[in-house]
């Protein structure tokens, strides 16, 4: 009697283990919490911002045709130039000729513009993150960007990360991933164009928050453009709570056989 009340225990564990959900398994994954968005711009004309306002974002609930999995993508677009002016001089900094912003569950945060320097060399930083919760994932960041000399003065497209980089990806407390999209010389009335997709890679550490900058130096006048997506997925398996509860409950009856047969 006792090995036929163990083949049941053991059964009700396999049919536990067969409804236990997983956070990479189906349904509406709960990685997503918060996320942002946040342009600057500074030359000798002075600085300026611009932050997209909260009722903006567009929301988009899609499952994927391959996994079956369910996601939420938040998204920001700008249809129309936006002029960035310095609010103490009322000079124009820089314009933003084109932007479409994307924050998704996947997680992913990724980012399309167009911009223009003002009447100097101009800085801009473009800045997108998300806060996450992910044990043991892997990453990819994947940037490109293009400048134009729309003026014949020789423009130029200078990264200011290591390595004249312009482009760069972290995690947690700003911890460096990659930097990528190296920034370069269009020529007189030219234009620089780079792409640089970068491969997947094992983090070793839980992540929390996923952060993506680009930051460049234009040449006065000039046009340059970008599209970006930094991304992780799960490779850890993680009981959500609700499956380890339905576990819980299906070991009950199994131990209230044994301890009725003793």
């Amino acid at each position: 009697m006792k090995r036929v009340l163990l083949i049941i225990s053991v059964m009700l564990l396999v049919m536990c283990a067969s409804i236990t959900t997983y956070a990479d398994k189906g349904g509406i994954p709960h990685h997503a919490r918060t996320g942002g968005f946040e342009v600057g711009v500074g030359s000798e004309l002075g600085s300026a911002t611009f932050t997209p306002e909260p009722n903006g974002w567009v929301e988009d609930v899609y499952q994927d045709e391959v996994t079956g999995k369910w996601y939420t993508t938040y998204t920001y677009t700008v249809s129309a130039p936006i002029e960035l002016v310095d609010p103490t001089n009322n000079n124009v900094i820089g314009y933003i000729d084109s932007l479409m912003m994307n924050v998704d569950q996947d997680p992913a945060v990724s980012l399309a513009f167009a911009c223009r320097a003002g009447g100097a060399a101009t800085t801009f930083t473009f800045t997108n993150f998300l806060d996450t919760s992910l044990v043991l994932p892997k990453a990819q960041a994947t940037a490109g960007v293009t400048a134009t000399d729309t003026m014949n003065n020789n423009g130029f497209i200078t990264g200011l990360w290591p390595g004249g980089m312009t482009y760069q990806t972290r995690y947690n407390s700003g911890t460096l991933f990659e930097n990528k999209a190296v920034g370069g010389a269009p020529g007189i009335g030219g234009t620089y164009s780079v792409n640089d997709v970068g491969s997947w890679q094992q983090l070793s550490v839980g992540v929390t928050r996923m952060e993506a900058q680009y930051k460049f130096q234009l040449s006065a006048r000039d046009l340059a453009s970008g599209t970006s997506n930094f991304q992780m997925i799960e490779t850890a398996i993680v009981p959500e709570p609700s499956g380890i509860l339905a576990a819980i409950s299906c070991l009950l009856p199994a131990g209230f056989l044994l301890r009725r047969r003793r």
